[in-house]
């Protein structure tokens, strides 16, 4: 306390001593917390903000987060949903469950049956039981019902140049297909109508080449005289051979 302020006491101005500084907890000029002039602070006044668990600072505006009252997976007071506590129930004719209180979904496993889902009718691509369909070159899973083509089983030749019985699969192992010769080496099946060639080749006559560059077979049916040639280089290549279903 300065001499004045001893001798004639205190001017306050507000809060605070002109002549002195002094500071008195009164008559502060408070700006949200704090006082503007002496700088001192207030405790905060909370208040909850409406439906939300927050309360806010009647004086200053500051907010804080305040506890859930979870039910379960859901705040009662403000709606929150956290990823726990949830009360999930199979929805009918689904691998589905539902929260019965928030409305999440989540997938469960499925029970298959070969191809099938028993709880929701789901498919998948595998486990078909597949038969052979009455007079069609098809075959139709028993499960599902889904239909395939029978595949034709062609094996393009590959470029080591091995046998070419062991690169081509005969026609005669080709499955679902019914083939009837119809002359030379043609077969047509009775089912579908498909025309197939079952040439015997052999190598004759081969001219020069070389796996990294370019290469030249000619071919001869056994069977039927049937001529054909496969060369290639690093341009292309061209198979004239009849093979496989054409």
């Amino acid at each position: 306390m300065g001499f004045a302020c001893k001798v004639f006491g205190h001017k306050w101005n507000g809060c605070r001593c002109k002549w002195c500084w002094e500071v008195r907890d009164e008559q502060h000029e408070w700006n949200g917390c704090k006082c503007r002039k002496c700088g001192v602070t207030r405790e905060h006044n909370w208040l909850v903000v409406g439906s939300k668990c927050i309360e806010k600072c009647s004086f200053c505006g500051k907010e804080r987060n305040i506890v859930h009252k979870w039910n379960g997976c859901t705040c009662e007071k403000c709606g929150a949903i956290r990823d726990e506590g949830h009360d999930w129930l199979i929805v009918e004719g689904k691998c589905i469950e539902k929260c019965s209180i928030c409305g999440k979904e989540r997938n469960i496993e499925h029970k298959w049956n070969g191809c099938t889902c028993e709880k929701c009718g789901a498919t998948r691509y595998e486990g078909h039981n597949w038969l052979l369909a009455q007079n069609k070159c098809a075959e139709k899973c028993s499960i599902c019902g889904e239909v395939r083509v029978v595949s034709d089983n062609f094996r393009p030749v590959s470029h080591n140049f091995e046998p070419i019985s062991d690169n081509f699969k005969p026609v005669s192992d080709m499955c679902g297909h019914n083939l009837v010769s119809i002359g030379g080496c043609r077969k047509k099946c009775s089912l579908c109508g498909k025309m197939t060639y079952d040439h015997d080749y052999v190598s004759v006559e081969s001219g020069s080449w070389c796996n990294d560059c370019s290469f030249k077979f000619n071919f001869r049916c056994t069977k039927c005289g049937h001529t054909a040639v496969h060369w290639g280089n690093p341009g292309g290549e061209e198979d004239t051979r009849q093979y496989g279903f054409g």
